[in-house]
């Protein structure tokens, strides 16, 4: 994609629904961890190269930059030209007054 150029007008996207437990269960694995989880954005325009948040040094709970799957989705939309603050809200598709992952845009 980015020898043709294509990354500058696509959007990648990579997450998961959730991360996985700091600790390991008494079953030798590890359980579902909505506390935490990694996600990874590229292309359309976005800077490169940055991180956006932090966990404990254990990878437990976010100690900086906080934010739930309705700021990714205003963040992706807004990415993708929509107008979130005014015909988002008021035809109902986003809900919370997020304006998106804060520091992902500029």
């Amino acid at each position: 994609m980015g020898d043709r150029g294509l990354l500058k007008k696509t959007l990648v996207v990579v997450l998961t629904e959730f991360g996985r437990s700091p600790g390991v269960n008494g079953d030798g694995g590890r359980e579902h961890w909505p506390q935490g989880y990694t996600l990874l954005m590229a292309g359309a325009g976005l800077e490169g190269g940055r991180i956006i948040g932090a966990t404990d040094e254990n990878g437990a709970n976010v100690v900086d930059g906080k934010f739930g799957p309705q700021a990714l989705l205003n963040s992706v939309y807004t990415i993708c030209g929509l107008d979130v603050p005014v015909t988002l809200r008021q035809a109902g598709l986003v809900r919370d007054s997020s304006e998106g992952i804060p520091g992902l845009l500029g």
